[in-house]
């Protein structure tokens, strides 16, 4: 027996291909997260075929059973039946029976030999997992969604014993800024239950839309689910879409999503921001702001707002329980999270409501303000048999260099703390405190951010636990979160581009213990095996990211200057163009470079694409940087056919993120 740790061998792929009985030392298992320990083991393998037949012991092993079944169908073609009982081995047992109570409530062992297939766990979540390993033990097209012909279902000879680094290893989706369906919502949830995930953070609400349904409180929806324009191209651009955005999940639209997701083991948490980004709900029920302040309406810009809850209004707490209530009744996981980010204290300042509450409970900052509000929603909640969390400036922390002391008062401890943003003394400070934390650390996890910022390296290398921890407090860093914030990220396929292949590094962030990490060997799977597996299932995700090409500007002294990029232009697109036909003049192979000359951010461009009149004739789909460093700043294209006369167009999408305060120049060559 051999154990099979990050080392790169000839993929277990071959096998299918023809080699029944390849020798254990030779084999690979592209498993994303990886295991930790996965021993091969001499044999030809398990052959799965219409025949097999997929076994449970206890009621409790059936789900997970069929969910195995309902998963193999599409591609195999087999309508493998499930059946209750049976004797081992017997094709595929999933079993609870004489698990090792040492796996834990979400671990699994797996053995595969050529009689047949065990997955054994103590409950049904670790079968669940199981079932997902040994989908990617098959070949990758077991991920299309259609019938395969002509392949061998083979899944080689193997034992795994495996459980999850963190028991939280959430995914956050923002549908408040720009509204997904609930198809969208399924599709991430499946990728989350592929790739071991298991809190879906599901960001309701904010300043630009409500999109739950609270059936005491219409007008949340009717008017807070509804803004009047989007706004696009930037943070500080006056460019908008021009049409309404609208949208938001019914009750029984959420009823639906909750069971696909509990059928997953995946818990929904859902947010609920308060006290403030809650611009949409004070549109639609504006008795509850500071009543110095005149009537908003839903936010159609991007950034934070300045409209707050008035927290020293007592008729806002009935309010926001009954909203709760509702909440409750439709998420039945343990946690609601009331955002608590990025509260704008302007409002309050100017409220007497809120100095008379702070003279009356004789509180001295406004920090204190929000820690009194957050401990009040702690006793409701808590009374709701749930616990509150909250982004980490709900714990009175200071984490924008603002100006405001620190909170005096203390939160209550059985709130839950998601970092996002400050020091990492900050953090410590949270954890050796007592708080169950969830590091979410933006620098590292936000998959909005461009590739040049969040490589697919540095999301992988991230650590929830903060450098310096002392071992007796790990405890309390309970997993780790990676978010997709909504602004800008407008259809389904930027977002998919965003969020692939880094979620694949981020599951392994919250599964697999540092020891069996190994960044190569984790490319190494992902390009022989993972990317197909996202290919099949239609997945538009970031292509060559793993690209390193490092450049000098003096590399490109005698290109063709053929444009530069400005703040100008910065400000006010993320489309840019330049016109390359004086360089285009024959059919060929052309590079492009940007260099930066000098400026505060960078550019961060997403794609490039040379135009023929119009029409784009070859593309280059990688994320650039051009800034204190050039990586990846070369755009290669080929053209088959030259047109004389045509006028070839060079256009490119930047990211928008960092900043505006940069200048460079554009270069193209023919390649020699």
């Amino acid at each position: 027996m051999k154990s099979i740790g990050a080392v790169a061998f000839v993929s277990a792929v071959l096998v299918v291909a023809g080699m029944d009985s390849t020798p254990a030392e030779e084999l690979s298992f592209d498993i994303v997260p990886y295991p930790q320990a996965i021993n091969a083991i001499q044999g030809a393998g398990f052959v799965c075929t219409r025949d097999t037949v997929i076994r449970y012991h206890a009621e409790t092993s059936r789900q997970p059973a069929e969910m195995l079944a309902a998963a193999l169908r599409p591609a195999t073609g087999f309508t493998l039946p499930v059946a209750k009982g049976g004797s081992i081995p017997a094709g595929i047992l999933l079993t609870t029976e004489n698990a090792d109570a040492a796996l834990g409530s979400e671990g699994y062992a797996l053995r595969v030999t050529s009689d047949g297939i065990v997955v054994r766990a103590p409950n049904a979540a670790g079968l669940f997992y199981g079932g997902q390993t040994l989908r990617q033990l098959l070949p990758p097209e077991v991920f299309r969604k259609h019938q395969v012909g002509g392949t061998k279902w083979l899944i080689p000879a193997v034992e795994i014993r495996d459980q999850p680094r963190f028991p939280w290893r959430s995914f956050m989706l923002d549908v408040a800024r720009n509204f997904k369906t609930k198809e969208t919502v399924k599709m991430l949830l499946e990728q989350m239950a592929i790739h071991k995930m298991n809190r879906f953070h599901w960001h309701l609400t904010d300043d630009q839309g409500w999109r739950i349904e609270i059936k005491k409180y219409p007008k949340l929806t009717e008017t807070g689910a509804r803004r009047r324009d989007t706004q696009i191209g930037g943070w500080k651009t006056p460019k908008y879409t021009g049409e309404p955005h609208e949208g938001f999940y019914t009750q029984e639209d959420i009823r639906e999503i909750v069971q696909f997701a509990a059928d997953r083991h995946i818990m929904i948490i859902p947010e609920i921001g308060m006290p403030g980004h809650a611009l949409a709900a004070i549109a639609a029920y504006p008795e509850f702001r500071c009543p110095e302040q005149g009537i908003p309406e839903v936010a159609y810009t991007y950034g934070k707002k300045p409209y707050v809850f008035n927290v020293a209004d007592e008729k806002l707490y009935p309010f926001i329980s009954t909203i709760i209530d509702e909440v409750v009744a439709l998420f039945p996981g343990n946690v609601i999270h009331i955002g608590g980010d990025e509260v704008d204290h302007r409002h309050w300042k100017a409220c007497a409501k809120i100095s008379a509450m702070m003279a009356r409970e004789k509180i001295t900052t406004y920090s204190d303000v929000q820690v009194y509000f957050t401990n009040r929603l702690v006793e409701m909640i808590q009374k709701k048999n749930r616990r509150v969390m909250g982004w980490n400036e709900i714990t009175g922390d200071l984490v924008h260099g603002s100006t405001e002391q620190r909170a005096e008062r203390k939160l209550s401890k059985t709130a839950v703390v998601q970092f996002w943003k400050g020091s990492s003394d900050l953090l410590r400070s949270a954890i050796t405190s007592g708080y169950d934390c969830v590091n979410s650390t933006h620098s590292s996890t936000y998959l909005d951010y461009t590739y040049g910022k969040i490589s697919v390296k540095k999301a992988y290398d991230f650590n929830p636990i903060p450098r310096g921890l002392e071992v007796q407090h790990h405890a309390k860093v309970i997993g780790s979160g990676c978010q997709m914030w909504g602004e800008f990220i407008h259809d389904d396929a930027r977002m998919e581009y965003r969020m692939f292949p880094r979620f694949c590094a981020y599951s392994e962030v919250g599964w697999t213990s540092p020891e069996q990490k190994d960044f190569e060997d984790f490319k190494r799977r992902l390009e022989e095996s993972h990317l197909k597996r996202l290919d099949y299932q239609g997945i538009r995700y970031a292509k060559n990211v793993f690209m390193h090409e490092e450049h000098s500007a003096e590399e490109f002294a005698d290109w063709v200057k053929i444009g530069e990029w400005t703040k100008p232009m910065m400000d006010k697109e993320y489309i840019f163009e330049w016109d390359a036909s004086a360089v285009v003049k024959s059919a060929g192979r052309y590079e492009v470079a940007l260099i930066f000359r000098e400026g505060k951010h960078s550019l961060a461009p997403l794609w490039m694409e040379l135009l023929e009149d119009g029409t784009p004739v070859s593309r280059d789909d990688h994320p650039g940087y051009a800034g204190n460093a050039l990586r990846n700043n070369v755009y290669r294209f080929e053209l088959k056919d030259f047109n004389a006369g045509s006028r070839y167009i060079i256009r490119m999408e930047n990211c928008k993120s960092g900043g505006w305060k940069t200048l460079g120049d554009v270069r193209m060559r023919l390649i020699p």
